[in-house]
């Protein structure tokens, strides 16, 4: 939608229907919008980025959970210790 606009604001700023002034108000303003919206995409590719960093953590922290309760402690078809049905154990949270 943002692209829409910038591309709206340049049809504005060719229109002969505008003074030299607001076209060149148009043109700044277009060109404010363009480097906000790139500002936008780099951060959303970052913010995706440290999102699959910290799934990908977060489902190594579980296999080494699910290995350290595992009873049997053997390795599944994956090659790693999988949680297989339900497991009675206690675990200490207090120090």
């Amino acid at each position: 939608r943002l692209e829409t606009s910038v591309n709206d604001v340049q049809v504005g700023v060719r229109s002969g229907d505008t003074s030299a002034a607001d076209r060149r108000r148009l043109s700044d303003r277009a060109g404010a919008l363009r480097t906000l919206i790139e500002n936008v995409h780099k951060e959303h590719e970052a913010v995706r980025a440290a999102s699959e960093a910290l799934a990908t953590h977060m489902r190594g922290l579980m296999q080494q959970v699910a290995g350290k309760l595992s009873h049997a402690g053997t390795y599944g078809r994956r090659g790693r210790v999988e949680p297989v049905g339900t497991v009675m154990t206690g675990v200490d949270l207090g120090a």
